[in-house]
């Protein structure tokens, strides 16, 4: 009994999540969930932090494929409707204007 409230507690956690990063060859996907935005755009530090549109795959599933090796790590974050956000991300960094960027790192 105690088992099952573990996984089922590990799955409800894991759907909620609103945003995560996948390897996929020589890229990453950025997904990013929500259902009520028009708009949103990831900003990431291997191009000077170039806007990149985010597709909207499903009713609240976006994604921004971006080359990159999966080898270095990647600092970025998003804005939503033309508003500044940071998900919930493992690793964060203030930067040179007060404010925080993530951290992608997943090194082989």
């Amino acid at each position: 009994m105690k088992k099952s409230i573990i996984i089922l507690l590990s799955f409800l956690f894991i759907s909620c999540a609103s945003h995560y990063v996948k390897k996929k060859d020589d890229s990453l996907l950025f997904y990013l969930r929500d259902d009520s935005s028009k708009n949103i755009e990831l900003y990431v530090d291997v191009d000077g932090f170039e806007k990149h549109k985010a597709e909207k795959i499903k009713n609240d599933i976006w994604v921004v494929k971006i080359k990159h090796p999966a080898s270095k790590e990647i600092k970025y974050f998003y804005k939503v409707d033309g508003k500044l956000y940071i998900p919930d991300c493992e690793l964060k960094e203030k930067d040179d204007f007060g404010g925080e960027n993530c951290i992608f790192k997943n090194f082989p």
